[in-house]
């Protein structure tokens, strides 16, 4: 049997997030503590968790990355 942690996504949202209601996300992996591999979005009302297979939780990631990125450069340049 196994005990999940209380933090834990135990079910995917239906539907999806606009990208502007995200302000960040973290991963979960399915452990002995967390009984599915999700992406939990986070936005100003709380937490979101999501399949991590879908397309649309996919582009979210790759947008935040990029934008992070982005940052990361400028942020190196004006330091030189």
């Amino acid at each position: 049997m196994k005990t999940t942690y209380p933090d834990c996504c135990r079910r995917y949202m239906r539907g999806r997030l606009p990208y502007s209601a995200i302000e960040g996300y973290s991963v979960q992996t399915d452990t002995e503590m967390c009984p599915i591999s999700a992406i939990i979005f986070h936005t100003k009302k709380g937490k979101a968790c999501a399949n991590p297979a879908l397309k649309w939780v996919i582009d979210a990631i790759d947008r935040i990355r990029k934008k992070a990125q982005k940052i990361h450069q400028r942020s190196s340049q004006l330091q030189m």
